[in-house]
């Protein structure tokens, strides 16, 4: 998911399935943070601080994220 062209084929992939909700273990990105993604996605993952191990994600739909956010 480092990649910018994984994170668009994960994003393709939840259109052709229909989903709101994905999550992802093992991201192995560093921190806690959100990212508003240009397709209307959101991304919110928690990492370790300091070591790329581990980690989760939960990307929403931009409804999904609307509902979050209320």
């Amino acid at each position: 998911m480092a990649q910018l062209s994984k994170t668009e084929q994960v994003l393709k992939e939840m259109d052709n399935y229909g989903l709101d909700i994905l999550a992802l273990s093992e991201v192995r990105w560093t921190g806690a943070g959100r990212q508003n993604l240009d397709m209307g996605y959101t991304i919110l993952h928690s990492g370790l601080e300091k070591n790329k191990e581990a980690g989760l994600a939960i990307i929403l739909s931009k409804p999904a994220s609307k509902a979050l956010t209320k």
